[in-house]
């Protein structure tokens, strides 16, 4: 196992938790986060690893941005989305971005259901961590 999953899911952890408890993700968990991401991409991989990292996370702000101007997800999303970019490839944040709303929309059908309303939120930092958790332990 890398250094880089421990950090990760401690990042989604944390983040998902602040989500559930304060319906809320604070900077102070997506800010060490991305530094830290990025850190370790440069210590990995020099300037081609830095290159890498703001690439994927050029591309995930390139994917969501619209989604959260149509009001599909909230901009705590998004940054702790570019945050786990700094540590996956291109190629990794898509397939994780992807099953994140695949489970989103999984989760979304009991309260759709249970509450009869379609402008209920669902705590989109738990899809978040599940994609990346499936994702780090070779399951997508």
């Amino acid at each position: 196992m890398s250094i880089i999953t421990p950090i990760l899911m401690t990042l989604l952890s944390g983040s998902a938790l602040t989500d559930l408890w304060r319906n809320k993700i604070y900077n102070a968990w997506i800010l060490p986060g991305m530094l830290v991401g990025l850190v370790i991409s440069v210590y990995q991989g020099g300037l081609q690893g830095l290159w890498t990292s703001a690439v994927s996370m050029i591309v995930s702000l390139g994917i969501l941005l619209p989604v959260y101007f149509l009001n599909g997800i909230g901009a705590g999303d998004v940054k702790l989305f570019a945050a786990v970019a700094a540590f996956l490839s291109v190629q990794a944040i898509i397939t994780c971005i992807i099953f994140s709303f695949l489970i989103g929309g999984l989760f979304s059908i009991p309260v759709i259901l249970t509450k009869r309303n379609l402008k209920q939120t669902i705590h989109f930092a738990v899809p978040i961590l599940i994609s990346v958790l499936f994702y780090t332990g070779g399951s997508l």
